[in-house]
């Protein structure tokens, strides 16, 4: 009988670039493969042949125990609070509910990207759990928290006595922080130390260097940069809208405005998390600016003087592998988390949306094209990278080996 793995993600794009080279790779190897995702993603994975394992939508939650949403959070236990997590009867029952739906997979371990609920599953079911995260959600994360560069306030939101109360009425092991469950019997980062950086490390937490899918969305879609490379600057913005407003919407009118009608060819991709074309306020834009669909990473970078992008993981992770300064715009904490660590390594710069001008936008993108040491980092970091020779996939592979073959000595 084959072995069973199953996939939680969490939303956005970011699990979907680091987990299908693994679940492609364990197909192949003759694993049973199957994933729970929301979004668009869906849709792509659906096209690569892989079984979702549905969980319907869990109702019920308590709105007025709902902080509104914001761009700024100081932990996971602040931004959880948004999502649901004062709500201990909805816990409960999202918990169970997703549970119930894996166990219909019956499978013999469990991977999750930023997922507490495949953590929970894989508890309740007693089975192996593989976790992916970074830095910024690792309990032992840079100075004990996610915004390490500003001091917690006293009023910050936390969810550990809730999330607390549900996890003994279920049997389970209570934790200090929410971060916690955000590791596994091992946890994964994608990434290296100095990039992602924590307090200490153990045998358990491993950095297996970057992961980054890079086929094609649309394999119907051709398209060339054009062939002055110096001139080319490539934008991500991430979707257009999330849950701290126009997000990737406000990085493209930003770039519309300060870049428009300059001598850069500029190419904006949104990959497939948005139809641009449905959204009435999209502005109109400049003669050489250009938006198109997906193009693989590898293509994008090493075709670009720079990326303009939101911050994302795996994005600042692109730009190191490939050696193509970014210009950062994070849009949320997270993303800031990212940008800071990108900088702190002369990797690229970043400006923040609440002080961006035309003013502070050139100060950073000057300071990229004409800093000499920016290149000299990324090339360090490329040769450093490459010298520790990271193998990702397989890393990940013989992790999972590892942790099957504990299961069956059990």
């Amino acid at each position: 009988m084959r072995r069973r793995i199953f996939f939680g993600f969490s939303a956005g794009i970011g699990p979907f670039i680091r987990c299908v080279p693994l679940m492609e790779k364990l197909r192949l190897l003759g694993f049973e493969v199957s994933y729970n995702a929301i979004d668009n993603i869906r849709l792509k994975m659906n096209k690569m042949g892989f079984q979702l394992i549905d969980v319907p939508w869990v109702t019920g939650l308590d709105q007025s125990l709902l902080p509104s949403p914001k761009a700024k959070w100081f932990d996971a236990g602040e931004y959880w609070a948004t999502i649901g997590y004062k709500d201990k009867k909805w816990i409960k029952k999202l918990w169970l509910t997703y549970t119930e739906c894996v166990a219909s997979f019956k499978p013999d371990l469990i991977v999750g990207d930023f997922s507490i609920e495949s953590r929970i599953a894989a508890e309740l079911l007693k089975v192996p759990y593989l976790s992916i995260t970074q830095s910024c959600y690792h309990p032992n994360c840079k100075e004990g928290r996610l915004r390490w560069w500003e001091d917690v306030p006293k009023d910050k939101i936390d969810v550990k006595e809730e999330v607390n109360d549900v996890l003994q009425e279920l049997n389970l092991n209570t934790i200090n922080k929410l971060e916690e469950l955000f590791t596994g019997d091992i946890t994964v980062i994608p990434s290296f130390p100095e990039f992602d950086e924590l307090v200490s490390t153990c045998n358990t937490t491993r950095f297996v260097g970057s992961i980054l899918w890079d086929g094609e969305l649309d394999n119907s879609h051709s398209f060339n940069f054009a062939d002055n490379v110096s001139n080319n600057i490539f934008v991500y913005p991430g979707r257009m809208h999330d849950f701290v407003g126009e997000s990737g919407l406000s990085l493209i009118k930003w770039v519309n405005e300060y870049l428009g009608n300059t001598r850069y060819d500029i190419y904006v991709s949104c990959g497939f998390m948005d139809k641009i074309e449905s959204i009435a306020d999209f502005p109109i834009l400049r003669e050489n600016i250009r938006l198109v669909k997906w193009i693989p990473v590898e293509n994008a970078y090493k075709n670009s003087k720079m990326v303009i992008h939101h911050g994302g993981h795996g994005s600042c992770m692109a730009s190191i592998v490939f050696g193509t300064p970014s210009l950062v715009i994070p849009t949320h904490t997270e993303r800031e988390y990212n940008a800071r660590s990108l900088q702190n390594l002369n990797c690229g710069r970043y400006v923040l949306p609440q002080f961006i001008s035309k003013q502070s936008f050139f100060a950073s993108f000057d300071e990229i094209m004409n800093e000499k040491t920016i290149n000299q980092s990324l090339m360090y970091w490329q040769s450093e990278i490459k010298r520790r020779k990271y193998n990702s996939v397989e890393q990940m592979e013989n992790m999972i080996v590892e942790l099957l073959s504990k299961k069956s000595e059990v």
